[in-house]
């Protein structure tokens, strides 16, 4: 059995909270996953945080014509600790 690489374990279970499919861009091996704020967001909130805050670098809000959306960005490959 393979493993499922970091980026997508995050979104997998972003997905799982939010009913949304994340949005996934990767730029000079950053991944950057967007997902909309809705009510469904909102009411499990903590629990994204957590996520985000145990795999992410960088996070926030932004508002956007569709509506607020929240993002992280985390490497796109594994950290390696010595």
């Amino acid at each position: 059995m393979s493993e499922v690489h970091p980026v997508e374990a995050v979104a997998l279970k972003l997905e799982e909270l939010t009913g949304s499919v994340p949005t996934r861009q990767l730029i000079h091996g950053i991944a950057r996953l967007e997902f909309p704020v809705t009510a469904a967001a909102v009411s499990c909130w903590e629990r994204i945080l957590e996520q985000v805050l145990d795999h992410g670098e960088q996070y926030g809000l932004s508002d956007i014509p569709a509506g607020p959306i929240a993002w992280l960005t985390m490497a796109a490959a594994p950290r390696i600790t010595p």
